[in-house]
């Protein structure tokens, strides 16, 4: 409705606005799918370096990360990091979770449906949680670091339940499960943030 009403511009207005109201405050443009790069991160980058040129008060980017096992690659992940710290601003994790379910991927179409959680698909997903932090911890310097969230704490408690997976099985994409024990993809965060390696075991 804003942008049919008052075009792209009402955007670069909120943030405006809202430094009028708060002149200390972080101001992020959060978003998803950006970490896959193409054309969406393009066009953010476009609408930062417009920001810039204007004067416009941004402080960061926040990546909502709602990534899978197998997607995307480390590398497009540091990639879209790396060109949002090239311009200066601060880069956030904000609603990070990995389900081990991919349901866009070709074996999970093909009926290779993961319905009850092993120690070996804890292990994998501990190593893809080490390898988004540590990517996060690697490619942002210190100062340009606005923090990361995981997007729930339980898995049955995940919005991906009902909207992606649509309550046809279970999956288990955060780090604690239903009782609230901690699974090995907690040791892999942990492992990113004090510079260990990423490892499966």
């Amino acid at each position: 409705m804003f942008y049919q009403k008052g075009g792209v511009e009402y955007i670069e207005q909120a943030f405006v606005n809202a430094r009028e109201v708060d002149k200390t405050a972080d101001l992020y443009y959060n978003d998803y799918n950006i970490e896959t790069g193409g054309a969406k991160l393009a066009t953010m980058n476009t609408m930062l370096d417009g920001f810039r040129a204007r004067s416009v008060p941004i402080s960061g980017v926040g990546f909502q990360m709602h990534v899978y096992m197998d997607y995307p690659s480390v590398a497009s992940i540091t990639a879209a990091f790396k060109s949002v710290v090239d311009r200066n601003l601060k880069v956030k994790i904000t609603e990070l979770d990995i389900p081990i379910n991919n349901p866009y991927g070709g074996a999970y179409q093909g009926g290779d449906v993961k319905t009850t959680y092993t120690l070996q698909l804890g292990l994998a997903q501990k190593k893809r949680y080490c390898e988004v932090v540590k990517a996060y911890m690697d490619t942002v310097p210190p100062h340009l670091r606005g923090g990361v969230t995981i997007w729930g704490v339980s898995d049955p408690s995940s919005w991906l339940m009902q909207q992606l997976f649509q309550n046809r099985h279970a999956d288990w994409p955060l780090l604690f499960d239903a009782e609230y024990a901690p699974k090995p993809a907690l040791r892999g965060v942990a492992d990113a943030l004090t510079g260990k390696a990423c490892t499966a075991t």
